[in-house]
C-alpha cells in the first residue's frame, strides 16, 4: 500500500509537508527501515512573502569579440568575451529570516533586550543582501578549426 505525501498550504503563504513514513519504522513501499533523524522545526516569517518589497530589476551588456586568422588549411580565431560591462552588480536575494531558532518569549523583538537569551538567535544579517549578480569578468579562448 503506498500513500502519497500530504501536502497543506497555510493563508500565510507558507508550505507545509507531511511525509507518510515514521523515522525508525519500515517503510511500506520498499520495506526498508527509514533512519532516525532530527528534524528541524520549520521556518517562520514576520509577513508574507513578497510584502517587504522587492529587489531591483536585473540587467547586464556582454562584449563577443572574434579575430579568425587563416593558416593554410587550419583556422585560428581568438576570441574575447567581456562580461556584465557595465559592472551592475546588483541585490539578487536579500535574507528574509527574522530569528535562526524559535524565542523562547514569542513576542520578543531582536535588538529590545541585547542581554537576553533570545537576542543570541536574532539573525544579524536580516534584511541585508545575500547575493548579488556578479562582477565585470573576461575570458580568452582561442578556437582551430581545420
Amino acid at each position: 500500500m503506498r500513500r502519497a505525501a500530504k501536502q497543506g498550504k497555510p493563508r500565510d503563504g507558507s508550505r507545509l509537508i507531511a511525509t507518510p513514513s515514521t523515522p525508525g519504522r519500515p517503510n511500506p513501499t520498499n520495506g526498508s527501515i527509514n533512519p532516525i533523524k532530527k528534524v528541524e522545526p520549520p521556518e517562520f516569517f514576520l509577513d508574507r512573502s513578497g510584502s517587504e518589497g522587492r529587489v531591483q530589476s536585473s540587467y547586464d551588456a556582454d562584449i563577443h569579440l572574434g579575430y579568425p586568422l587563416q593558416l593554410g588549411p587550419v583556422t585560428v580565431t581568438f576570441l574575447t568575451d567581456v562580461f556584465n560591462i557595465l559592472n551592475t552588480q546588483r541585490v539578487l536575494a536579500v535574507d528574509q529570516r527574522y530569528n535562526l531558532a524559535e524565542f523562547e518569549d514569542p513576542t520578543y523583538i531582536c535588538g529590545s533586550n541585547p542581554g537576553s537569551t533570545d537576542e543570541g538567535v536574532c539573525n544579524p544579517t536580516y534584511g541585508q543582501a545575500i547575493a548579488r549578480t556578479l562582477p565585470t569578468s573576461v575570458r580568452f579562448a582561442l578556437k582551430v578549426g581545420f
